[in-house]
């Protein structure tokens, strides 16, 4: 993605799925917190 000129990744994970965390250890940050997920960014 990088190489493909972008700067950045996000996403969209339930707050119950334990993806969540997953995403955590690989970089990702909370942007926003909504209702019932998060919508998560990461800086390439």
């Amino acid at each position: 993605m990088k190489l493909l000129g972008y700067k950045h990744i996000s996403l969209s994970v339930s707050k119950d799925n334990y993806a969540a965390d997953w995403y955590r250890k690989l970089g990702f940050k909370v942007y926003k917190e909504q209702k019932e997920d998060y919508i998560m960014v990461v800086d390439l």
